[in-house]
């Protein structure tokens, strides 16, 4: 069994490392960018996707900020934030919207109301995105559902997302 401090090292700990991920490549695309011949269009596509990441950076941080003071208190019936792993969007800069609750094989549902699209506007550049939910009061399962993707010149199209409950 892990201790509460435990639980909140590993919280952020596994943030970091992916945020940490994602920054890289920006960084990665950016200076192989440079290296290739940069125009204002680049520079302002680049900024975009600045901004996201930097918006995503501050809302994981808070989140984790939050949820570390409600295990330290043992704060009853405390938000249990899952993850999903990464999914793509047919679309770069798409709208995404949850399409409903999700469900497990048993049938049983995960709220729409407790699950949240990051980010909910990709970038410019962008398609890929997560689900996170609150799991507090589920039963442990795999979630599935859809993610609608769309863009001013595109209908929307159904993206499979699937999210896991311990």
């Amino acid at each position: 069994m892990t201790s509460t401090l435990d639980e909140v090292i590993e919280g952020y700990a596994e943030t970091a490392k992916d945020l940490v991920r994602k920054w890289r490549d920006y960084a990665s695309e950016v200076a192989t960018k440079l290296d290739s011949g940069y125009d204002a269009d680049s520079a302002s596509a680049d900024l975009g996707v600045a901004i996201s990441l930097a918006i995503e950076t501050g809302a994981r941080l808070t989140w984790e900020a939050l949820d570390a003071v409600a295990i330290l208190t043992e704060a009853p019936s405390r938000p249990a934030w899952v993850e999903s792993q990464e999914f793509s969007s047919p679309f770069r800069g798409a709208k995404l919207e949850l399409k409903g609750d999700l469900k497990n094989s048993p049938g049983q549902t995960l709220a729409a109301a407790d699950v949240r699209v990051i980010p909910a506007q990709l970038g410019s550049q962008q398609t890929k995105f997560r689900i996170r939910g609150n799991a507090a009061g589920y039963p442990a399962g795999i979630y599935r559902g859809k993610v609608l993707a769309s863009t001013p010149e595109n209908a929307p199209e159904e993206v499979s997302v699937r999210i896991q409950v311990p």
